[in-house]
Protein backbone atom coordinates (compact mmCIF):
# COMPACT_ATOMS: atom_id res chain seq x y z
CA UNK A 1 0.00 0.00 0.00
CA UNK A 2 0.97 3.73 -0.73
CA UNK A 3 -1.01 4.81 2.64
CA UNK A 4 1.58 6.79 4.85
CA UNK A 5 -0.04 8.11 8.09
CA UNK A 6 2.27 10.72 10.07
CA UNK A 7 0.86 11.23 13.65
CA UNK A 8 1.50 14.35 14.55
CA UNK A 9 -0.44 14.73 17.82
CA UNK A 10 2.39 16.36 19.90
CA UNK A 11 3.88 19.52 18.68
CA UNK A 12 2.94 22.88 16.22
CA UNK A 13 4.91 22.14 13.07
CA UNK A 14 5.52 19.22 10.73
CA UNK A 15 7.68 19.52 7.29
CA UNK A 16 6.71 17.05 4.59
CA UNK A 17 9.78 16.39 2.81
CA UNK A 18 11.34 14.81 -0.19
CA UNK A 19 10.12 11.34 -0.87
CA UNK A 20 12.65 8.76 -1.78
CA UNK A 21 12.37 5.87 -4.41
CA UNK A 22 9.44 7.25 -5.55
CA UNK A 23 8.26 5.89 -9.48
CA UNK A 24 6.84 7.26 -12.23
CA UNK A 25 2.94 6.86 -12.29
CA UNK A 26 3.24 6.18 -8.81
CA UNK A 27 0.40 7.23 -6.71
CA UNK A 28 0.97 8.14 -2.85
CA UNK A 29 -1.56 9.19 -0.46
CA UNK A 30 -0.41 10.92 3.37
CA UNK A 31 -2.65 11.20 6.19
CA UNK A 32 -1.57 13.74 8.74
CA UNK A 33 -3.50 12.84 12.07
CA UNK A 34 -3.28 15.50 14.48
CA UNK A 35 -6.92 14.14 16.01
CA UNK A 36 -5.60 14.35 19.81
CA UNK A 37 -3.85 17.33 19.80
CA UNK A 38 -5.08 20.54 21.09
CA UNK A 39 -3.25 23.11 18.99
CA UNK A 40 -3.15 23.33 14.98
CA UNK A 41 -0.14 21.98 13.29
CA UNK A 42 1.62 24.48 11.02
CA UNK A 43 2.66 22.28 7.88
CA UNK A 44 5.66 22.68 5.94
CA UNK A 45 5.38 20.94 2.12
CA UNK A 46 8.32 20.52 0.06
CA UNK A 47 8.81 22.13 -3.24
CA UNK A 48 8.58 18.71 -5.45
CA UNK A 49 4.68 18.43 -4.48
CA UNK A 50 2.53 20.96 -6.85
CA UNK A 51 -1.14 21.81 -5.75
CA UNK A 52 -3.80 22.59 -7.68
CA UNK A 53 -4.41 26.27 -8.67
CA UNK A 54 -0.81 26.58 -6.43
CA UNK A 55 -2.91 26.59 -3.36
CA UNK A 56 -0.58 24.55 -0.62
CA UNK A 57 -2.02 23.60 2.92
CA UNK A 58 -0.14 24.90 5.19
CA UNK A 59 -2.05 24.15 8.90
CA UNK A 60 -3.42 21.10 9.87
CA UNK A 61 -6.32 22.02 12.40
CA UNK A 62 -6.25 20.97 16.16
CA UNK A 63 -8.46 17.55 16.51
CA UNK A 64 -8.31 17.28 12.59
CA UNK A 65 -6.67 14.84 9.93
CA UNK A 66 -5.31 16.28 6.28
CA UNK A 67 -4.90 13.91 3.38
CA UNK A 68 -2.89 14.36 0.00
CA UNK A 69 -3.09 12.23 -2.38
CA UNK A 70 0.18 12.82 -5.10
CA UNK A 71 0.90 11.59 -8.44
CA UNK A 72 4.72 11.26 -9.62
CA UNK A 73 4.60 12.13 -13.12
CA UNK A 74 8.61 11.77 -13.52
CA UNK A 75 11.56 9.64 -12.63
CA UNK A 76 12.51 12.76 -11.11
CA UNK A 77 10.18 13.04 -8.46
CA UNK A 78 7.63 15.74 -9.77
CA UNK A 79 4.26 15.57 -7.89
CA UNK A 80 0.83 16.31 -8.41
CA UNK A 81 -1.21 16.80 -5.81
CA UNK A 82 -4.43 17.56 -4.09
CA UNK A 83 -6.01 17.49 -0.37
CA UNK A 84 -8.78 16.98 1.81
CA UNK A 85 -8.82 18.31 5.07
CA UNK A 86 -11.10 17.29 7.97
CA UNK A 87 -11.27 19.42 11.36
CA UNK A 88 -14.80 19.25 12.43
CA UNK A 89 -14.35 16.84 15.10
Amino acid sequence: SNLHVADINSGTSFTLGAFTNEKAGGQYTILLDNRNNSSDVALTINSDKLFANGVVPNVVRAGGEMLISCLCSTAAGRFYCTFAEEWST
